[in-house]
C-alpha cells in the first residue's frame, strides 16, 4: 500500500503536451528537462511501496523490529529520494516560470502548469515525510506493544493454559465415587474488571504476584479494583467460574479476557457456591 497519492498534476504526459504547445508557440524557449525530472519523481514514488508504511500491525514482536529496522533503512533512504527529485522538479519549474517571463506569447496554461507543479510538488514532498514520522511513532508504539506482550501478556497466557489444563484433569470421571477422605483440588482464580477491562489469572494458590500481575496488566487504577475471587471447575461441558459475585455478565467478560489472552476460545460459565451447576 502507497500511503501517499501521486497528484495528477505531476504526472510527465501533462507537463509534455502543455511544454509540446508552449515550444510551438516560442521556438527558442529552452526546454528545462521537467519531463525527465517528472518521470523519476513517479518512479521514487512508487518504490516506497514499503511495509513499513503499511497501517496493519505485524503479528509477531519479532515483525515489529524487523519492519521498523526496514523503514529506518529502506524508508529512509526512499523517502528522502522523494523527496530530493521533487525539491528538483519544484527548481526546474520555477526556472521553467522565469523564462516564460521574458517571452510574452508562451500560453498561459503551459505557465500556470509550472506555477501547479512547483505547488503539488512541495506537497508531495512534505507529505512523505509527515508519513515517515507517522509510521516511525506507529512502529514504535507496537514495539512497546511487543515488548509487553513478550512479557506480563506471554506469562499470563501461560498460566491460564496451565490452569485450564489442571480444571479439565481434575474434572471427576463419569461414574466415579467421590473419595469423602479425600477432599477433591480446587483451582482457584482471581479477577480484576474495570468499566472497559477484564484480566483473570488461574492457580492451584493464588497469591500476591498474581495480583499484581494482572493490576499492572491493567494500567493506571488497576490496583485499586476490588478482586473477584472464587474457583474454576469444569461442569457440563464447560468452565464453570464458582463465585459469590458470579452473574452471566461475568461469565461473558470472563470469557473474552480468556480468549484475548490465550487466543482461543472456550466455553465458560459462571455461579454463585451453593447453586446447581447450569445445564
Amino acid at each position: 500500500m502507497i500511503p501517499v497519492d501521486y497528484p495528477y498534476a505531476l504526472t510527465a504526459s501533462r507537463w509534455e503536451e502543455q511544454e509540446k504547445l508552449a515550444l510551438k508557440a516560442v521556438p527558442q524557449l529552452e526546454r528545462v528537462g521537467l519531463a525527465d525530472a517528472l518521470r523519476r519523481l513517479r518512479r521514487a514514488h512508487d518504490a516506497c511501496d514499503l511495509d513499513g508504511f503499511d497501517s496493519r500491525q505485524p503479528a509477531q514482536p519479532a515483525d515489529v523490529a524487523a519492519r521498523l529496522s526496514q523503514m529506518e533503512s529502506q524508508g529512509v533512504a526512499k523517502v528522502r529520494a522523494v523527496a530530493e527529485i521533487a525539491a528538483e522538479v519544484r527548481s526546474l519549474a520555477s526556472q521553467f516560470e522565469k523564462l516564460c517571463a521574458k517571452e510574452a506569447a508562451v500560453p498561459k496554461p503551459a505557465l500556470n502548469l509550472a506555477q501547479t507543479i512547483q505547488r503539488f510538488a512541495a506537497t508531495l514532498g512534505s507529505k512523505w515525510n509527515a508519513e515517515l514520522a507517522d509510521a516511525r511513532a506507529r512502529l514504535k508504539q507496537w514495539q512497546s506493544a511487543a515488548a509487553l506482550e513478550s512479557g506480563e501478556l506471554r506469562m499470563l497466557r501461560r498460566r491460564l493454559d496451565e490452569g485450564l489444563r489442571q480444571v479439565r484433569a481434575l474434572a471427576p470421571k463419569p461414574g466415579a465415587t467421590p473419595d469423602p477422605d479425600k477432599p477433591p483440588r480446587r483451582i482457584a482464580f482471581l479477577a480484576l474488571a474495570s468499566a472497559d477491562d477484564c484480566k483473570v489469572i488461574m492457580a492451584e494458590n493464588i497469591t500476591s504476584n498474581h495480583r499484581n500481575l494482572l493490576a499492572g496488566l491493567m494500567g493506571s487504577g488497576g490496583a485499586s479494583l476490588r478482586p473477584i475471587r472464587g474457583n474454576c471447575v469444569w461442569e457440563n461441558g464447560a468452565y464453570t467460574f464458582v463465585s459469590d459475585r458470579a452473574s452471566s455478565s461475568l461469565a461473558k467478560r470472563l470469557k473474552l479476557a480468556i480468549s484475548e489472552a490465550t487466543r482461543r476460545s472456550v466455553p465458560v460459565k459462571a455461579r454463585r457456591p451453593g447453586t446447581k451447576p447450569a445445564a
